[in-house]
């Protein structure tokens, strides 16, 4: 029901100059591991948990097929090489993002992989990064079997069908180079000043 102008009128007119009391929500939470402190940190598998759980990414791909006005068929949404994919390009944009963003976040909360991680296994800064890389070579080479398998699938169905794939990948390899693309250039993360002239980053904390 579309509200009347009195309607909306008498509503501001009930709520102006009140105080909005919200009680303390964290006890709600409690039963969950505790990520409200900045002095607790989770262990790496459950940061991955929470990470991957509540990142837009998957929202994204959940879209895909829709941007670029595809159908995928029933058959095909359920293989598990789809989800692998899913699951791959949520992992690739993580990676990347906690590790370009860790200047911004460390003037906010430790709360992101890097601290995460060197909390749990006392490594040093160059040896994490360096497992993080590994960590996203590994992404991206499982993903490129993922897909492999699913494009050899489709393979053998109708011609739209077998486009309709092709594109479908490509916009999930899209997401993860727009991802790196965008995170170097914006100004979210400032680390524009930072890249070097082989494409490396070397970031002042």
């Amino acid at each position: 029901m579309t509200p009347r102008p009195s309607d909306i009128a008498s509503l501001r007119a009930t709520l102006k100059g009140q105080d909005l009391h919200i009680p303390d929500l964290r006890p709600l939470f409690m039963h969950w591991p505790n990520f409200l402190s900045s002095q607790t940190l989770p262990s790496v598998e459950v940061y991955w948990e929470g990470r991957l759980g509540s990142s837009a990414v998957s929202s994204y791909a959940a879209l895909a097929k829709f941007m670029i006005g595809i159908t995928i068929p029933d058959f095909l949404r359920d293989d598990e090489n789809i989800k692998t994919m899913w699951f791959e390009l949520n992992r690739n944009v993580s990676y990347v993002n906690d590790m370009v963003s860790l200047k911004k976040e460390l003037n906010v909360s430790v709360y992101s992989l890097i601290p995460v991680t060197i909390k749990e296994t006392g490594n040093d800064l160059p040896r994490i990064v360096a497992g993080f890389i590994e960590g996203l070579r590994i992404s991206i080479e499982n993903f490129d079997q993922a897909a492999a398998c699913l494009l050899d699938r489709a393979g053998e169905e109708t011609e739209e069908i077998r486009a309709g794939v092709e594109r479908y990948v490509h916009v999930f390899r899209t997401m993860m180079t727009g991802s790196l693309c965008w995170s170097l250039a914006s100004d979210r993360y400032g680390d524009t000043e930072f890249i070097q002239r082989d494409g490396s980053l070397v970031i002042p904390l």
